[in-house]
């Protein structure tokens, strides 16, 4: 069945499949809007079409951000993007972003911020995480035009969860000491107790060692530059390398270039690597 529609002398012929007289009104009078805005709206309804067929999903708009923006300007991109694949994407990942409600997102942010019983602990902090990571995803994608949504706009982090608390507490002697033997003893994994002897020793941020790369390293110099992109003030940082440490830090870059690990330190190697590296050069260098 066919509908001829004149409209301002325009001639709009469309092919109605099964609408309802009331869903024809609507849209002709969507179409007369068209018109006096001066816009044809042939093109308006391909438009539309279009825009129906791609709609843009949450993990889409998210996945956008990460890519376009996250990565090039975000320190803890691979934290970010963690985060969203486990609390976001299986639960409303596929959801189209545009018609995804406030109370669906709270459900996520209740989740991580509640854990699940006998699965996951509640992680306050990180609910406030996530929700930060997910609001600066969907005002880039609006202010890019890529999807729309201000489901999430006036949510706050206390709203979902908790900030971090900021930290000063430092280690008193006895402390350290006691940090040490620890150390020395092997009383914590192998990965811990090599990240916790580095940053003793170098008096590091724990993203400055994981991050660390073999280039950063001059055994020649005895000097390890940290460069900007993993410096949390975004400076230069050049520190001395104790020589006491040259011999397990070489065998460490030995396996590590065997076995074709670029990073120095990584979340996803180091178990498998530290269980290849003794680490009796904790007593070689104390």
């Amino acid at each position: 069945m066919a509908e001829r529609l004149t409209l301002s002398g325009l001639v709009w012929v469309n092919t109605l499949k099964r609408q309802s007289i009331k869903q024809a009104r609507a849209k002709r009078a969507q179409c007369r809007e068209w018109l006096d805005n001066g816009e044809d709206p042939v093109i308006q309804l391909s438009l539309v079409k279009v825009k129906r067929k791609e709609a843009v999903t949450v993990k889409d708009a998210l996945e956008y951000w990460l890519v376009e923006y996250a990565t090039e300007h975000r320190k803890n991109v691979d934290k970010t993007k963690a985060q969203f694949e486990r609390h976001l994407y299986p639960y409303i990942g596929k959801y189209p972003l545009e018609k995804t409600t406030k109370p669906q997102w709270l459900e996520c942010f209740d989740r991580i911020k509640k854990g699940i019983p006998n699965e996951r602990k509640g992680a306050p902090v990180a609910a406030g995480q996530v929700l930060q990571g997910a609001k600066q995803a969907l005002l880039f994608c609006r202010k890019r035009e890529y999807a729309t949504s201000y489901v999430i706009d006036d949510l706050t982090t206390t709203d979902v969860g908790k900030k971090q608390n900021k930290r000063d507490r430092v280690l008193n002697e006895v402390e350290l000491q006691d940090v040490i033997d620890n150390v020395k003893t092997a009383a914590f994994k192998n990965y811990y107790s090599n990240l916790i002897w580095l940053l003793i020793v170098f008096g590091a941020r724990s993203q400055e060692i994981r991050l660390s790369t073999w280039k950063e390293w001059d055994f020649e110099k005895g000097l390890w530059t940290v460069p900007k992109a993993n410096s949390k003030t975004a400076e230069l940082i050049i520190r001395p390398i104790p020589k006491s440490l040259y011999p397990w830090l070489k065998r460490l870059k030995a396996v590590v270039v065997k076995l074709n690990w670029p990073r120095f330190y990584s979340l996803a190697s180091i178990f498998s690597l530290t269980r290849l590296v003794s680490n009796h050069h904790y007593a070689d260098a104390a």
